[in-house]
């Protein structure tokens, strides 16, 4: 799987304060929006992938299709396990998440270096409801000791953007989290470094939109795109 296909898989998306390219409209001294991941089994959401150089140009395109195939309990709760394919790619990752009263969770595995010791937690993806510019942190891994722990930082920007993709008009939460690379200064100090943010797009139909940003010669451009092409939620 490519450096891109796995940016939309890897719950690190984020953002920058500033800098960012916003396609969506609304304000927040309307109604919010009420996002919501509907984890029943069968419902499903297909999407429209594009990968774009650093002139804006689309370089390759794919269709994602995200379904809810089975339940699996985890200490005593109920997980969903979601299946992500992407064509003509021919890649599968699944994740396995959950709706709580605070948002969307999923499970997530943690790799200590220099051992085989590997830590399992739940973590929150999307938070919901929420108040503006409140934050949280996601993301986590270890340094190359083994024992500090990173994180990216998300942020919800705004509780009413109005965004249109090709599966209809939606009312939605923004999500913004920094994507940050672990390495070291010019004086051997391990630490994060920015290298782009994502918007994240949820609706009360699930999630409605990606734009994943990367900076490249010292400008902040569109790498990935994914917009939602239909869906089925079961009533």
């Amino acid at each position: 799987m490519t450096q891109q296909y796995m940016l939309l898989f890897l719950v690190a998306a984020a953002l920058l304060d500033s800098g960012c390219t916003d396609a969506s409209s609304g304000s927040d001294d309307v109604a919010s929006a009420t996002p919501k991941y509907d984890l029943t089994v069968g419902n499903y959401w297909i999407y429209s992938l594009k990968g774009y150089n650093d002139q804006g140009i689309v370089t390759n395109s794919s269709t994602v299709y995200f379904t809810v195939v089975r339940d699996t309990f985890i200490e005593d709760k109920k997980w969903s396990l979601l299946s992500i394919d992407t064509i003509p790619a021919a890649s599968n990752v699944s994740r396995i998440a959950i709706e709580q009263h605070d948002g969307y969770y999923e499970r997530v595995s943690i790799d200590v270096p220099r051992s085989a010791h590997r830590t399992d937690t739940s973590m929150l993806i999307y938070q919901y409801p929420a108040p503006t510019n409140s934050f949280y942190a996601v993301n986590p891994r270890f340094g190359s000791d083994g024992g500090t722990l990173y994180y990216d930082t998300t942020r919800i920007v705004a509780r009413n953007r109005q965004v249109s993709v090709p599966a209809g008009s939606f009312r939605c939460y923004q999500y913004t989290t920094n994507n940050n690379f672990i390495s070291r200064d010019s004086h051997g100090k391990e630490g994060v470094f920015p290298s782009g943010f994502t918007n994240v797009f949820l609706s009360d139909s699930g999630m409605v939109k990606i734009e994943a940003y990367t900076v490249y010669t010292g400008q902040t451009v569109l790498g990935v795109s994914l917009e939602l092409l239909e869906f089925k939620i079961q009533k």
